[in-house]
């Protein structure tokens, strides 16, 4: 008697998995920058002149646009990948 397993179907492809984890190391590599643009913005707040203040708030800003930029991509990719599985 022979049982067979139900085929599994993946949510993505193994292409789309790979864009996925392709965009979650750039999402980690650019929340790591901003960390450490915030760590130079608190320092600077704490021992530096106004302009330099400025600078490394104007740094700080520039990063958390890249990580809203690179988190609304990832959400772009999962919602147009989930929608093809429905």
């Amino acid at each position: 008697m022979s049982t067979t397993q139900p085929t599994r179907r993946a949510l993505l492809s193994r292409s789309a998995q790979e864009r996925l984890i392709e965009l979650q190391r750039t999402l980690l590599s650019s929340v790591r920058a901003l960390e450490a643009s915030q760590s130079r913005l608190l320092g600077a707040l704490d021992a530096c002149d106004l302009a330099t203040q400025h600078a490394m708030g104007d740094e700080y800003r520039e990063q958390l646009k890249s990580v809203r930029q690179l988190l609304e991509r990832m959400l772009a990719f999962i919602e147009r990948h989930a929608q093809g599985s429905e």
